[in-house]
């Protein structure tokens, strides 16, 4: 599977524009899993703001996505689920957005005190690239569906 392409200043275009953490993730490998963009984007449409709720980080759940159609046997995907979700936390952490961004946006008037702060164009695109990367690594043996 190729490498993303995507870099941090691209990814905060595509959030002015209104698509999230988890949409840009999972839409970065949509080609060659078989998928549109918008098709995509509907799947990952609820998993911005760790699950609308502070939970889950959307760039995680974007490769676990990723990480669940790649692979045809779901003890790999699972083996392979628990390696990305691992090296994201050893690298940033936390998996979980309310950690990540220091607030919980899915509380009412902490995405936009969130998005006044600058948090979400300033952080999360360095997240989903982040995810990109490790998915990358993941992915390398395997071809599209």
């Amino acid at each position: 599977m190729k490498k993303h392409t995507s870099t941090k200043k691209d990814i905060a275009q595509q959030f002015m524009l209104g698509r999230s953490c988890g949409q840009c993730t999972f839409g970065e490998y949509a080609g060659e899993l078989g998928l549109d963009l918008d098709e995509t984007d509907r799947i990952a449409a609820c998993f911005a703001g760790g699950m609308l709720m502070g939970q889950t980080c959307g760039a995680v759940t974007g490769g676990l996505m990723t990480i669940g159609l790649a692979f045809e046997d779901v003890d790999e995907a699972h083996e392979k689920a628990q390696e990305f979700t691992k090296k994201f936390a050893e690298r940033h952490g936390s998996c979980l957005c309310e950690k990540l961004l220091g607030c919980n946006v899915g509380i009412p008037g902490e995405k936009e005190k969130a998005i006044a702060e600058g948090k979400l164009v300033g952080l999360c695109p360095g997240f989903v690239v982040s995810a990109m990367e490790l998915l990358d690594d993941i992915l390398k043996d395997v071809d599209g569906v």
